[in-house]
């Protein structure tokens, strides 16, 4: 089995290696191809935590609010009518929601009849007019999102897609067809981007998708970039490879590894070395944001700033105070940036609040952005 660059989990990775040597007596081998130094080491840690018994414990969703719209509306559908409080009650009795109180069931259901989704009769809920262009399209009866990609343009010319990110901001620079462009207008309800050529000097923003990485993957990078353990997978090419790297890390080995994180300031860009999950970053990237702090995040959890380290610092340390009104912040978001929700197929069905409930619970990792604000110190380099 061959893999180019790193997989972006643990069990992804033993899942390929298990493709090969399936034959009795067989032995499983797989060669990684790394493209960039970083996608190495993350290779390396993913193949190092599995040796030493570490797999990332499963990504599980708590209150399945949008599943439960969706199933609502199969209901409803395949009973051609069925009273509010047998619906509240057939989806109660289904194991993936027997734990969701029964008002907030019956909340989602009274949305659904408030958007025409249903509609009421008598004493039976039917199909509404917005039902039914739901339920008509063949795609209702799965629950996986296509992945959405916005056109690009310069002028009336199309120069490629960018795969839809709610954090695309208009005035940054992008890559795209091998030149830096930068964004002048983002028509979400069109899912079109113009742009004009870059000529600001900005580093550009490569905004494609990737899977989320987890906290440990990226916390065991980062040790492994401070300290001297070898690694015998790696052949010389990959050693030399590492040593490098770690001579880029050598000015950090003094901080605390698990309290400190270096904060580098250059002449054109200020670059915190943060090493945390992508979940945990994402969150950290929305909460700069409401500071009024652009920034960027490269695969390797590095987040790009273009203040200078004396002002992030301060921001820093003011992001806290934000989760004093962060479901309003996420609500305000998202009636600014609907597509927000895009990466549940039927989020944008339920009521605002459980739409901001979702959010935290399947992008956001809020609570684990509390942590590294409470326990992680910014040093300057």
């Amino acid at each position: 089995m061959i893999q180019v660059d790193a997989t972006h989990t643990i069990s992804s990775l033993i899942q390929r290696v298990g493709r090969s040597g399936r034959k009795d007596g067989a032995v499983s081998k797989l060669s990684l191809f790394a493209t960039t130094p970083m996608t190495m080491l993350q290779s390396l840690v993913c193949w190092n935590l599995y040796c030493h018994k570490y797999i990332e414990p499963p990504f599980s969703i708590q209150c399945p609010y949008d599943l439960l719209a969706h199933q609502a509306i199969s209901i409803v559908k395949s009973t051609n009518g069925i009273g509010a409080q047998r619906l509240v009650q057939a989806l109660k009795s289904n194991f993936a929601f027997s734990h969701l109180p029964e008002n907030e069931i019956r909340e989602i259901v009274d949305h659904l009849v408030q958007t025409d989704i249903f509609e009421k009769i008598q004493h039976e809920l039917i199909i509404g007019m917005e039902g039914e262009k739901i339920v008509n399209k063949r795609d209702f009866y799965s629950s996986f999102v296509r992945e959405i990609n916005l056109k690009v343009f310069h002028k009336s010319q199309a120069i490629g897609e960018l795969q839809l990110n709610p954090l695309l901001e208009e005035d940054t620079n992008i890559l795209l067809a091998a030149r830096i462009w930068k964004i002048v207008e983002i028509d979400w309800k069109a899912r079109k981007i113009y742009v004009v050529p870059a000529h600001d000097g900005q580093k550009p923003r490569f905004e494609g998708k990737s899977g989320a990485i987890h906290r440990e993957i990226c916390r065991e990078m980062y040790r492994i970039l401070l300290t001297d353990d070898t690694f015998e997978p790696l052949d010389p090419e990959s050693v030399a490879v590492l040593s490098q790297l770690r001579k880029n890390y050598e000015p950090y080995r003094n901080l605390d590894f698990h309290h400190e994180r270096p904060l580098v300031s250059t002449l054109k860009a200020c670059y915190l070395h943060l090493f945390m999950g992508s979940r945990e970053t994402e969150a950290l990237q929305f909460l700069f944001q409401q500071v009024g702090v652009k920034q960027d995040i490269n695969a390797n959890c590095i987040l790009t700033f273009g203040e200078d380290a004396a002002e992030i610092t301060e921001k820093w340390s003011m992001l806290p105070e934000l989760y004093n009104s962060l479901d309003s912040l996420l609500a305000d978001w998202l009636l600014q940036h609907p597509e927000g929700i895009s990466f549940s197929k039927w989020g944008y069905l339920l009521p605002l609040s459980y739409q901001v409930r979702l959010l935290r619970e399947k992008k956001f990792d809020f609570v684990g952005a509390a942590e590294i604000l409470e326990g992680i110190g910014l040093v300057s380099v």
